[in-house]
């Protein structure tokens, strides 16, 4: 890929640098990649073609494809790219094979401007990275500004709806004494989350991308604690910021109002609205630990209540397992907290025997495996039996949900009443369930 023809414009306060960016071959359309966020902002100084890196560096390894930058990019950066490409390789390596060629002319950006700022979304990581930043005392400048970038979260996001998330978030940050920069950007149409490129391209002294999952719970995706810091220049140090659990960060939130009353977490993003839907997995998972932290009830940002159906009714956590473990041995030794517990169990049991049937499902189609085990038949057959076992429980969670408001008063203590053959037998399964936890 060549990146060129940089350009920096100003237009009605906004301030927008932009590259071509060529992919090579025949076949391939160039595009040009843009940053746009208001002109008082804007980086003083001669035009700096590293925010262009990142992004370009990430797609021209997944294809194996030489990159060359005409234009001027960090020294600093350009020393660390052995580091980002072994992370990288590290990370994928079904996906990126080796390291890549890059060309680029070495020049020390200018100074930018004195400020510290954080990438904000109201999520729990970033409300976590900002309400601990804030008393930072090592921060220097200390956290002044957050950053939101629309264009980031759901592309099927109406022009209304971006305005709407904007002007909360710019509410929410203003709570807790911060000015919100709307940052918007194409990025995500070709290359996915562009949050190194908007760093650098912003020009802060500091900018702080929150955790997203911490410890024990790390897993391989765009931001990482060995990959962030990687990205610095000589202009803009980047921090991946907010070292701690997805619980702990939960249980700092639930000291302060301004993040109860705004908290925003809904994967459902095509919804035309800016709320919590309260049934989907990161709202449910949400919810069970503002719970663990005594703080739910406090919260007015979701659309339900938390509801032991909801909770049954999650199939699968994705790269979360781990949080959902975390809440399975935090919640108590309540009525509604063993019901609870049972469920979050039970989900992290299906979550891993859906992820064994898609595996199995996926393998039976390979013809090496099918000649190497000897047997064409193993691989389908086992994913039709995990298939089988999967709509079992499935069953057997949907009659364990359907306790929720049959037997139970709302302080949690069984109803005295005698049930039905079919609700006492599912009540043994309860039962049986919370035994184990």
């Amino acid at each position: 890929m060549i990146v060129d023809r940089f350009r920096r414009e100003v237009e009605a306060g906004a301030y927008e640098i932009s590259a071509r960016m060529r992919p090579e071959g025949a076949d391939a359309q160039e595009l040009r990649l843009w940053f746009r966020f208001p002109e008082r902002f804007a980086p003083p100084g001669d035009l700096d073609a590293s925010p262009f890196l990142p992004p370009a560096l990430a797609w021209c390894l997944r294809r194996g494809e030489r990159l060359v930058i005409e234009g001027p990019v960090s020294p600093r950066l350009l020393g660390e790219l052995d580091e980002i490409m072994g992370v990288y390789r590290s990370f994928f390596p079904g996906a990126i094979s080796g390291p890549v060629a890059v060309e680029a002319q070495p020049c020390e950006p200018s100074a930018g401007s004195e400020l510290t700022a954080s990438f904000f979304t109201r999520g729990v990581d970033s409300w976590f990275g900002v309400l601990t930043a804030l008393d930072d005392p090592t921060l220097a400048p200390p956290l002044t500004h957050a950053v939101y970038a629309p264009g980031f979260n759901s592309r099927a996001w109406s022009d209304e709806l971006r305005d709407a998330k904007t002007e909360a978030t710019r509410e929410a940050a203003a709570r807790v004494g911060l000015e919100l920069i709307r940052l918007d950007s194409n990025i995500s149409d070709e290359f996915g989350r562009g949050l190194f490129g908007a760093a650098l391209a912003l020009g802060f002294a500091n900018m702080l991308i929150p955790s997203g999952n911490m410890r024990g719970e790390i897993v391989r995706q765009g931001t990482h604690p060995h990959l962030d810091p990687r990205f610095s220049t000589e202009r803009t140090e980047i921090l991946h910021y907010g070292d701690a659990s997805r619980l702990q960060k939960v249980e700092r939130l639930a000291r302060s109002e301004a993040a109860l009353d705004t908290i925003r977490v809904c994967r459902y993003d095509h919804l035309e609205g800016d709320r919590n839907c309260g049934h989907c997995e990161k709202c449910l998972r949400t919810m069970l630990e503002l719970h663990v932290a005594g703080a739910l009830e406090r919260s007015p940002a979701f659309d339900e209540p938390l509801r032991l159906s909801n909770v049954a009714a999650v199939k699968k956590l994705q790269t979360v397992r781990h949080s959902w473990l975390e809440i399975q041995n935090a919640l108590g030794d309540s009525p509604q907290d063993r019901r609870l517990s049972a469920a979050v169990r039970m989900v992290i049991f299906r979550n891993d025997l859906r992820f064994a049937a898609e595996r199995a499902q996926r393998l039976s189609g390979r013809l090496d495996l099918a000649e190497a085990l000897g047997d064409s038949a193993v691989l389908a057959e086992s994913a039709d039996a995990l298939w089988e076992v999967d709509a079992r429980v499935q069953r057997l969670m949907e009659g364990m949900a359907r306790e929720e408001g049959r037997g139970y008063g709302a302080d949690g203590d069984r109803d005295a009443r005698p049930s039905a053959a079919g609700p006492a037998r599912r009540a043994g399964l309860l039962t049986r369930l919370r035994s184990r936890s």
